[in-house]
């Protein structure tokens, strides 16, 4: 049989098939979030590192991640998304910290003090000798102009939560903080991906 990515929410595929496609020569990863008996996946081992590239996939990601409920909203959203994009940015150019939704949650989870962290990172990296590239420190730069906004900020606050609150389960914390399969992989070698 071929490569595959089935949608198993109750794993009754996965206990049918699985063993069968293994022993066809296939690898088989089950993704199961709600469970530490899981392979792992990093929806953001797919954005590029490359300064050319970068900030252009993590917009995408948040595109797709922070697609408003109502189109009276699409502002608030679009907020929401320049602050994710910049903190995984951050997380690309700080090596001490793992680039995952997990600890963009974390960061998120500053609330009010999310703008004063900014600055502090900001006047931290300067100091160090290491600072953050122009490209990125421009996008964190939005976290602070947005707060000054003391009535939209917290509604853009909200709706980051909303989409993140997720990560800070252990159990999907743990699911997504590594890779341990690549769909780029899948048109190159027998594989079987459960969800």
């Amino acid at each position: 049989p071929d490569s595959v990515v089935v949608n198993d929410p109750k794993m009754e595929n996965w206990n049918i098939s699985a063993g069968f496609r293994k022993s066809c020569g296939h690898e088989c990863y089950r993704f199961s979030p709600h469970s530490l008996n899981t392979h792992r996946y990093n929806p953001f081992d797919y954005i590029r590192r490359d300064e050319l590239y970068r900030l252009g996939d993590t917009k995408k990601v948040a595109s797709i991640w922070f697609q408003p409920d109502n189109p009276k909203n699409k502002g608030f959203f679009s907020q929401a998304g320049n602050i994710f994009s910049s903190i995984i940015m951050y997380l690309m150019e700080t090596p001490s910290l793992p680039c995952t939704p997990p600890e963009v949650y974390k960061i998120v989870a500053k609330g009010d003090g999310l703008a004063e962290w900014t600055q502090e990172v900001i006047n931290m990296r300067k100091e160090s000798g290491n600072p953050l590239s122009e490209e990125t420190e421009l996008e964190l730069q939005r976290i602070i102009t947005s707060s000054a906004n003391k009535s939209g900020f917290p509604i853009v606050l909200g709706i980051l939560d909303e989409r993140l609150a997720m990560f800070g389960e252990k159990t999907v914390a743990y699911a997504t903080s590594a890779s341990d399969f690549d769909f780029r992989e899948l048109r190159k070698k027998k594989m079987s991906i459960y969800f």
